[in-house]
């Protein structure tokens, strides 16, 4: 049997509304468009968190599944339509990781509402 280590989790629901009113602002067409590029992945904003079973999936995280730290600033920069300095300015540390505030990533999806940009910052 193998034992599973145990993983501490502080989990906080993310409040949505912000993007469910650009998804709700959006026409049909450009829902549409949204839905074949990325599936319907926005139906998920209306999904509530179970906090047992993500800490149960956590238990099986492999972390080297991450990649290295100067790529995806870089990737995510280009996804986001920034430069990677604006990403790197942006990063804030929240523990061990560091994340983008939901206001520099709703401005950028804000700024590109309307094009394929933005649907990708949205998904």
């Amino acid at each position: 049997m193998i034992k599973m280590p145990l993983v501490h989790l502080d989990l906080k629901q993310n409040d949505f509304t912000d993007l469910l009113d650009i998804w709700e602002r959006w026409g049909v067409t450009t829902r549409a468009n949204f839905d074949k590029r990325y599936g319907h992945i926005a139906r998920l904003l209306k999904i509530q968190i179970d906090d047992q079973l993500l800490k149960v999936i956590v238990q099986f995280w492999d972390p080297s599944y991450r990649g290295q730290k100067t790529e995806h600033r870089r990737k995510l920069a280009k996804m986001m339509g920034v430069t990677p300095r604006e990403v790197d300015q942006n990063l804030r540390k929240n523990g061990d990781n560091e994340c983008i505030p939901w206001s520099f990533r709703r401005s950028c999806t804000m700024k590109h509402q309307d094009t394929e940009q933005g649907q990708l910052v949205m998904a």
